[in-house]
């Protein structure tokens, strides 16, 4: 199995360089020519993997627009102008990892994902001599953003104070430089592309932004991001929440029918009509354009507008979570916790760990979800890292921590 729940990644080293090569020809023979651009982030294996990734496409007769350092709703953006696009990146795993993702048009299908891991079985790939060009995504990018904050009466508010944290990833220089050329006051810090993320971990989440969370007491909001700059989540004096984020924007959008995944919480459900799907950016996007749902929201902190393209875009969440920044706070009705467990075989574990259906309403959408009287759990297999999540969310943080305790005990059991 190639694919995991975010593109294919492998821990970086002679074999798995190899490894890229030859799926990257199977990935050109996918696209059966034409153009397509390529973009990578700021890892520091990035740049070799890129000419290598590059030079394999080229082989099957592709042409690549090569457009350099860039985030990854970047790279998407401008592969609606070709054909597709390939992103090297492996967004929030750790510096040793990297990666691919593919885009297209109409977001990339299981069916397409399983016909690339078909011609990379087959090794039959296609033989031809692609032309490279590069060109400078970033101004038609801005002028997008621009046009859909002003199609969709968007409010900017420019009378707010708010600090940016890259984490030295694919997003520094360019969240900076878009918010303020939209008008709105922001700050920088860790603002240096750095493939070493010498200041916190690539993951934004509570336990790596002490300090983003620390200076945004001095802010009205911190916007924070992941290594690829694709996620998104926010600070206010504290964490503000995966759901609760996630939430505010939906709602500030205005939206009526909303795409979500198995490991959201039920606050997005006070919000509008929810469709949930497995996780993963690639299947929240694929279910927006077939139900044409107005957004589509992961928890971690991706964000899809239909209006927009079928990718994770976070710049415009910012604007929208700052255009009504002062109706963010929720009633807090549930207590949502997580934990994984390192699993060498978390398939195996989960065939296993069935016996979870029968704590309640069990459904097997991506892993096990148990909908109980006061909450639900989940439990899965990560689509990225060698680990099984458990995640749980209940009507009060004792009964969260408990169930969260039972279940990880299950879960070690079996691993």
């Amino acid at each position: 199995m190639l694919f995991g729940s975010s593109g294919i990644r492998r821990i970086i080293d002679e074999s798995s360089l190899k490894f890229f090569s030859d799926v990257s020809r199977a990935v050109g023979t996918f696209f059966n020519g034409g153009t397509i651009c390529m973009g990578h982030d700021a890892r520091n294996s990035s740049g070799r993997l890129n000419e290598i990734v590059k030079e394999s496409i080229l082989r099957t007769g592709v042409n690549v627009v090569d457009i350099g350092l860039v985030s990854t709703p970047v790279l998407a953006y401008t592969s609606q102008k070709f054909d597709g696009g390939v992103m090297i990146t492996a967004s929030h795993n750790p510096p040793e990892w990297n990666g691919i993702k593919i885009f297209k048009r109409t977001g990339l299908s299981m069916e397409e994902q399983k016909k690339v891991e078909e011609i990379y079985k087959s090794k039959k790939y296609n033989v031809g001599k692609g032309m490279e060009s590069a060109m400078n995504p970033l101004p038609d990018y801005e002028s997008a953003i621009k046009k859909f904050i002003e199609s969709h009466a968007i409010p900017i508010r420019k009378d707010l104070r708010i600090l940016l944290d890259p984490g030295n990833g694919a997003m520094s220089d360019i969240a900076k430089k878009v918010l303020s050329d939209l008008g709105m006051n922001v700050d920088v810090i860790n603002d240096v592309p750095d493939g070493n993320f010498p200041n916190r971990p690539s993951e934004p989440k509570e336990e790596t932004l002490g300090r983003a969370i620390e200076l945004s007491k001095n802010y009205d909001f911190a916007a924070c991001f992941d290594g690829d700059g694709d996620r998104v989540v926010f600070c206010d004096g504290q964490f503000f929440g995966y759901n609760e984020g996630m939430t505010a924007v939906a709602k500030f959008y205005g939206a009526k029918k909303i795409v979500t995944t198995v490991e959201s919480g039920r606050l997005i459900d006070t919000v509008g009509d929810v469709i949930r799907v497995p996780v993963g950016d690639v299947n929240v996007a694929r279910e927006v354009l077939r139900s044409g749902a107005d957004i589509g929201v992961e928890q971690v902190g991706h964000y899809i507008f239909r209006d927009f393209g079928p990718f994770p875009e976070t710049i415009i969440p910012i604007v929208i979570f700052a255009s009504k920044f002062e109706e963010r706070e929720f009633k807090r009705t549930f207590w949502f916790k997580k934990t994984s467990v390192h699993a060498d075989d978390k398939f195996a574990a989960m065939e296993k760990l069935k016996m979870l259906r029968s704590l309640g309403k069990a459904t097997f959408i991506d892993g096990i979800r148990v909908d109980f009287e006061n909450g639900w759990a989940l439990v899965r297999p990560s689509g990225t890292e060698p680990v099984i999540r458990i995640m749980v969310e209940t009507d009060s943080p004792e009964s969260t921590d408990e169930w969260l305790r039972k279940l990880e005990k299950n879960v070690r059991s079996v691993v």
